[in-house]
């Protein structure tokens, strides 16, 4: 098979460096490549000789003594921000997107050796900028990672390297060229000409996850098949974005049952996200202005030495939720002396050193100081863990060492300074074992070859990604400064995509997802040029832990031998186990009265999972199985989202009115959005979620109000301290305990309890206990006339008010009372088996179900 063209510019490196080691240089495009070619040259070779053209410039500029400091991109941003400041409006300058805007700019302008157009009021104050930037760098004989590319081109003409071997230079800018030529006269030019030869399948896949999953079940299975790792590229447009979601994707996925698959990628992770640095950004923002966010993350870190004293996130959250206050120094709550003692420890901690530091330098050495008495500095932690607070601790060094340390640096804008560097500038290496398979950029794979390739995200969103302006430039500025962009870009794009297909020697697999996050995707034209995509074949996980679950489930229900899936045992050798052991009664009423005779306090719940199915109750309460409902943790989030929404809107408000129906949508608007973020991790699925969640809540909320005033028009206001309250009833020696959503009342006594319901509601009167045994308990802790219970629905695009309730609420709660005591005495008796006639389709151990199977007594 003739050789990858990466693999013949490296043989020849390779030959050329035995007898001139120092001068022999293979300039490459990107860091991709280049990693790449250190694992195909095995003898070892100077590091600084296989390089990008701008890594280049550094290895130049510090190899002739040019004096010239290289500054690091915090440095640039200080600079960039500080000049903002001056020559920008305040309002302009302090906005999070102006800084990154001129930097992006900049970097354009001087890689293309262009000039800022001066047209605009905003194009002459980013002239300025620039030019206020450069003579900066010039008294303090400094550069930044771009500008060394001009610096370096007169010292590149006394170097003249003897054999220079260029690699698949497509889109070198004019700056680049320059270097370029001032380096070598003759440079060796390999050029590539995809050629694809591999068998290649167009695919696409509902959603993005979909699309992700199948891919790694893929590569499990190839990799048990003897392909190794190395054998296996997965490219990608949007690598950064695609990072985060693989990394979550692949860990549920197993090799030959045991060994997590991995990737490796010359791509850092970010560190923001990492729960000790999540805890001392949380700790720098609880200074300025302590959000409940911020102080239920410092909380929950285990590396802060707190006296805690008891107090979780969750007390916090309570506390909040009660009294609708933020103001931590003085809560009033049951808990109101400790809690407040912890919450002044922490403030006091987050804000005495940073009230009396004034430039960055001082709060950088502040910050150090609380973390070391915090015990932050020396906690144990995991590896990524270690990793992240080594990267944190350089990023501290470098922000420190920078010139403009030395300005004076407001608090809110040292916690935007230290958020950007940890997501841009610190990162840490993802985790990979023996399983690693590559992903990288599409442009990476030119000139390379490997056996078997997966291209995803071929959208035409992502390829082709050509925005219509420059930041901070009219449409007309960006074609008239750089008239040849479209052009160029659509012909590197076409490029690149071409030759990443053409990596693949046996197998090229291209994909793409109909829907991102709720939106519709359409194909990228790249793609459909080479065939229409057809449906892709949705293979079973068999390697990944939910997909294995699924498979033993379905066939636990049919009575049917376990699959050979990891971390459950075959019904063969469960079996054997069982045989040889001692035999034990597993099941009893004696055993089951024992248990349950002295049982006298229940949840409505609890009753109303037996009435609807006993075999149901058997699994949930008594064994306590885990529900084997892959989606149920999310879904529970997504429940208890509205759920603390309307507790904290009730305890502030009692009633909806006509007057306060617009603010009321305002407020109840903020707190679902504030809840999603509060709720959720951050990770790509509960983002997907949280967008799609938060665009059908414009409806929800409309029809929600609009029952509210029908409520207010009855009479029925809300009363504070019924809002999520326990309550507790006596039925005749069996006590009922549970916690009631919302109790509305009027004036003449009369009440109803209301429960809130983000899914489905209950149609069945005999199953639905807990209105009215809830509506007993209130009666007997105040008084007053039941009303029927009700059911609230409220979900995206669904609002409504419902009851399974025929008859009035005396009948309602006396049938519910008859009804707990039946059960009671049915779960002493041991009677557990499964009710034939229940419908629920989203009962969660629907895939452990025996209702089908056996006869009457099985």
């Amino acid at each position: 098979m003739k050789p990858a063209l990466l693999e013949t510019a490296c043989a020849l490196y390779s030959q050329e460096t035995k007898t001139n080691p120092f001068n022999t240089w293979l300039i490459v495009e990107n860091e991709d490549v280049r990693h790449r070619a250190f694992e195909l040259i095995k003898t070892p070779v100077l590091q600084t000789r296989i390089t990008t053209i701008k890594t280049l410039a550094h290895t130049i500029l510090k190899e002739q003594n040019a004096g010239i400091r290289i500054i690091p991109p915090e440095e640039q941003y200080l600079l960039f921000s500080a000049l903002a400041k001056k020559i920008f409006d305040k309002k302009s300058a302090e906005t999070k997107t102006i800084t990154e805007n001129l930097i992006d700019l900049y970097i354009t302008l001087t890689l293309n050796c262009a000039e800022c157009p001066a047209d605009t009021d905003k194009g002459q104050k980013a002239a300025e900028l620039f030019s206020a930037y450069r003579a900066w760098c010039r008294e303090n004989n400094a550069v930044d990672a771009i500008s060394a590319l001009a610096y370096a081109v007169p010292l590149a003409e006394q170097m003249q390297a003897d054999t220079v071997i260029c690699f698949c230079l497509k889109s070198t800018t004019k700056q680049a060229e320059k270097l370029l030529s001032a380096f070598t006269k003759n440079p060796i030019s390999f050029q590539n000409e995809p050629e694809p030869t591999a068998e290649t399948i167009v695919l696409s896949y509902k959603t993005v996850r979909e699309e992700l999953e199948q891919t790694c079940e893929k590569i499990c299975r190839m990799q048990e098949n003897g392909i190794p790792p190395e054998d296996i590229l997965l490219l990608t447009p949007a690598l950064q974005t695609t990072l985060p979601l693989l990394e979550e994707v692949a860990a549920g996925f197993r090799v030959n049952k045991t060994t997590p698959l991995t990737f490796k990628t010359p791509e850092r992770k970010s560190i923001a996200n990492i729960p000790a640095v999540r805890a001392v950004l949380a700790l720098v923002s609880a200074g300025i202005n302590a959000e409940e966010t911020d102080l239920q993350i410092i909380l929950d870190c285990p590396h802060f030495r707190i006296k805690r004293r008891g107090i979780t996130a969750g007390k916090l959250r309570k506390a909040v939720r009660i009294t609708g206050s933020t103001d931590w120094r003085n809560l009033q709550t049951d808990d109101d002396e400790t809690l407040k003692t912890v919450l002044a420890e922490i403030l006091d901690t987050a804000e005495t050193r940073q009230k009396n530091a004034e430039t960055l330098r001082e709060r950088i050495t502040a910050l150090r100081q609380d973390l070391q008495d915090l015990g932050w500095t020396e906690s144990p932690m995991t590896p990524a863990g270690h990793a992240a607070r080594t990267a944190f601790f350089s990023l501290l060094d470098r922000l420190a060492a920078a010139k403009a340390a030395e300005k004076k640096c407001p608090n809110y804008e040292f916690l935007q300074i230290l958020t950007r560097g940890c997501r841009k500038n610190a990162g840490i290496p993802y985790p990979e074992n023996e399983t690693a398979f590559k992903i990288a950029k599409i442009r990476s794979a030119a000139g390379t070859k490997t056996p078997h390739v997966f291209i995803i995200g071929l959208t035409a969103k992502s390829i082709p990604n050509i925005s219509a302006t420059l930041p901070l430039l009219t449409v007309q500025e960006t074609k008239t400064l750089l008239p040849d962009r479209y052009r160029k870009s659509a012909e590197e794009t076409a490029y690149y995509f071409s030759s990443a297909a053409a990596a693949a020697e046996k197998t090229c697999t291209l994909s793409y997802a109909k829907t991102d996050t709720g939106k519709t995707n359409s194909p990228s034209p790249y793609l459909t040029r080479i065939s229409e995509a057809e449906d892709a074949e949705i293979q079973e996980l068999q390697h990944s832990i939910p997909g294995s679950q699924k498979t033993a489930g379905y066939a636990i229900a049919k009575c049917q031998n376990l699959p050979e899936a990891f971390g459950i045992q075959s019904a063969e050798r469960t079996a054997e186990r069982i045989r040889t052991a001692e035999p034990v009664p597993a099941f009893s009423e004696e055993r089951f009265s024992a248990l349950y005779r002295e049982t006298k306090t229940v949840s409505p719940t609890f009753l109303e999972t037996y009435a609807e199915c006993p075999f149901a109750w058997y699994l949930k309460h008594h064994l306590r199985l885990e529900q084997t409902d892959a989606a149920s943790s999310e879904a529970l989030r997504l429940g208890n989202v509205m759920h603390n929404v309307l507790e904290t809107y009730f305890t502030r408000h009692d009633r909806i009115t006509p007057e306060t129906k617009d603010a009321a949508y305002r407020e109840l608007a903020e707190l679902i959005s504030a809840e999603m973020e509060r709720a959720g991790i951050k990770t790509p699925s509960w983002k997907a979620k949280t967008l799609q969640y938060l665009d059908g809540t414009k409806s929800t909320l409309a029809g929600f109000i609009e029952q509210e005033l029908a409520f207010a028009e009855q009479g029925y206001t809300t009363d504070a301290s019924w809002v999520e309250q326990e309550v507790e009833a006596d039925l005749d020696g069996i006590s009922i305990k549970g916690r009631a959503d919302r109790v509305l009342r009027k004036e003449d006594g009369t009440f109803f309890v209301l429960d809130y319901k983000t899914g489905n509601v209950k149609e069945n009167a005999e199953t639905a206990l807990q209105l009215p045994l809830y509506s007993e308990a209130v009666r007997q802790m105040i008084g007053g006339t039941p009303a029927v219970g009700q059911y609230f629905q409220i979900a995206p695009n669904s609002v409504g008010i419902s009851t399974p309730f025929e008859n009035g609420a005396e009948e309602m709660i006396a049938y519910a009372k008859q009804r707990a005591k039946e059960i009671c005495e049915a779960i002493q008796s041991g009677y557990c088996k499964p009710n034939a006639d229940c419908k629920n389709r989203y009962c969660p151990f629907k895939r452990v179900c025996r209702k089908t199977e056996g006869g009457e007594d099985d």
